[in-house]
């Protein structure tokens, strides 16, 4: 369950005891800043989500978790996600919220967050001015919205692709991360 940092004075332990609750999603959120980083490891899709069209990473189309969750942990560490590298902080325009299911949120460890912000650690450059690079998100999906076609259904959500004739570096990127 997501909270609001402004609702809670939470710590956070570690990850090494961690049963990877977070890599077990199927579908991350992206905002367009994120392409560059994830079109090379992972697909990029599109979904519609209460009715509004959003962009995500495929972590997983079988339900068992990222496919690089290893034995040993994560295989991409160094180069996983912006959104990874954040958990369990996620931000929401400009609020930001944290995930308490993450069992090494709690009462011990190290701050993480509260009404006063949140630990520094968990700062990524993908924060600073989140609303806005969510608004261009938003204008780039409305602006493929009528260009995309279905390719499957990840649990009950349908999956789709661009397939329109604009090739702007985003829908490059995109179509590239499909062929992983």
């Amino acid at each position: 369950m997501f909270k609001n940092i402004k609702d809670v004075n939470l710590n956070f332990s570690n990850c090494q005891n961690c049963p990877d609750t977070c890599c077990k999603n199927m579908l991350i959120p992206l905002i367009l800043e994120d392409f560059k980083f994830v079109y090379k490891i992972f697909p990029i899709v599109f979904a519609y989500i209460n009715s509004e069209l959003r962009v995500f990473i495929l972590l997983s189309d079988d339900g068992e978790g990222c496919r690089y969750l290893g034995q040993k942990g994560c295989e991409i560490y160094e180069k996983r996600p912006p959104s990874c590298k954040i958990y369990p902080i996620s931000p929401f325009f400009e609020e930001f919220y944290v995930d308490t299911n993450c069992e090494a949120v709690g009462e011990n460890g190290e701050f993480l967050c509260s009404n006063k912000g949140f630990n520094q650690k968990f700062n990524h450059p993908r924060l600073k001015n989140f609303k806005d690079k969510y608004s261009q998100t938003e204008k780039f999906l409305i602006s493929i919205e009528n260009s995309i076609e279905k390719i499957g259904y990840i649990k009950e959500i349908e999956i789709y692709k661009y397939s329109g004739e604009v090739e702007s570096n985003y829908i490059k990127m995109h179509k590239f991360s499909l062929k992983l």
